[in-house]
């Protein structure tokens, strides 16, 4: 049986968890080539830990700073140099940080925090879907929890990172509506960022998989913002 994503390329970038794992191992599993940008060896030793099992697709895992501009630009005009445009890119919003309330923490830690929860999301952001804008194609999706939205102890800085970043995915999807490109974000309820969900849901394979046939879909649909709930996609939330 032909895999459906034979002679794609897609990106995955953002959260480092087994959500993004997920990602690249149905991309994999599809026959896609799967570039991911990584902070650390210790990244790259886990992805490669979850995808032994895989015979199918191509990884290029490459060292970078993500919130770097012109080294992520550099990384992804060279990949797309060798290994064709991007059809796919992932991005994954991280959230494991755990800290002062925002009345206690310091200037040194908001600096550093929103830098890493708002920089990468950026970088990725305007230099991918610059390059689907000059390919006038591209299927890009951001994926964030519902529950991050609300502010809770210890994580100040996690609901308002979330709603800049969520601000950010409108003002994206705005600027892409009629250049070919077609943004989705999703909106996973009840699972954690690093891809853990509660019981009762599915696994990240399994949303992973429901991205993958929303790709397929083809459909004019732009700017749309979905939920998902276990396994069902729910009506669009938000249009442009």
């Amino acid at each position: 049986m032909e895999k459906v994503l034979t002679g794609k390329t897609a990106i995955v970038s953002g959260s480092s968890g087994s959500g993004s794992i997920g990602f690249i191992r149905a991309l994999l599993l599809q026959n896609a080539t799967v570039i991911v940008p990584v902070n650390s060896n210790d990244e790259l030793m886990l992805i490669n830990s979850h995808i032994s099992d895989i015979l199918s697709g191509k990884l290029i895992a490459e060292l970078t700073d993500l919130q770097d501009c012109d080294k992520m630009e550099y990384l992804i005009d060279t990949c797309c140099e060798e290994y064709g445009e991007l059809d796919i890119a992932i991005f994954q919003f991280d959230k494991q940080w755990a800290g002062a309330s925002l009345t206690d923490i310091n200037f040194e830690e908001w600096e550093r925090v929103m830098a890493r929860f708002m920089n990468t999301f950026f970088v990725f952001g305007r230099i991918v879907l610059h390059k689907m804008r000059e390919q006038k194609h591209g299927f890009f999706i951001s994926l964030s929890n519902t529950d991050d939205l609300e502010p809770k102890p210890f994580s100040s800085l996690i609901s308002v990172a979330a709603k800049a970043r969520l601000e950010m995915a409108k003002v994206f999807a705005i600027e892409v509506h009629e250049e070919g490109v077609r943004y989705h974000h999703l909106f996973i309820n009840n699972v954690s960022s690093d891809g853990v969900l509660k019981p009762g849901l599915d696994t990240s394979d399994t949303i992973a998989a429901e991205a993958i046939k929303m790709y397929q879909r083809k459909d004019e649909l732009n700017g749309v913002f979905y939920t998902i709930s276990g396994t069902e996609i729910k009506l669009p939330e938000y249009m442009f």
